[in-house]
């Protein structure tokens, strides 16, 4: 019998959450859609059904960075942001939460994509002729992966950022 799933994505996650029985699933970020099975059956941390886990909140402070950015750099009005295209639940609520907030403060996001290396210069480049003042990144694994590579990029360039985790300034030092 199985009492416990350990689910770190989330396609399976919505699967099991119907299994009958007593096996209980935790899934250490519960994002949006899981989250909302989860609490129709209870609430997000006590749930009454077989679901439960914890939330990353980084898409959600996705919006607050922005605006810790625009006041730093009160006369930027342009600035980009990086999504990992391969995890499309966490790069569509980012781009909604910093598209809704760039419109809030009359700023334009422009969104770009990268999943590897290559792609990561790519974007760089397209940065660069978007000429954008700053710019920020989803709160995705794979930055936290190529944060040497993001820094110096952005150091390089002379590009304001702001991130997600620590791990990016002790790069940077």
């Amino acid at each position: 019998m199985v009492e416990l799933l350990l689910e770190p994505g989330r396609r399976p996650a919505e699967s099991f959450h119907d299994l009958a029985g007593p096996a209980d699933i935790f899934q250490p970020a519960l994002h949006r859609p899981i989250r909302r099975r989860a609490e129709r059956n209870g609430t997000h941390n006590r749930p009454g059904g077989n679901v439960t886990g914890i939330s990353d909140i980084g898409v959600e402070l996705g919006a607050k960075r922005l605006g810790l950015l625009h006041e730093l750099l009160p006369g930027a009005t342009r600035f980009a942001a990086f999504v990992n295209p391969s995890n499309p639940s966490i790069a569509e609520s980012f781009v909604r939460e910093i598209q809704s907030a760039g419109l809030a403060v009359g700023r334009q996001i422009d969104v770009v994509t990268a999943s590897t290396n290559s792609e990561i210069d790519a974007a760089f480049a397209t940065l660069m002729k978007m000429r954008a003042d700053a710019f920020l990144l989803s709160p995705d694994a794979l930055w936290i992966a190529r944060r040497v590579q993001l820094t110096t990029l952005a150091a390089r360039h002379a590009v304001p950022a702001i991130y997600h985790r620590r791990e990016f300034a002790d790069a940077a030092a």
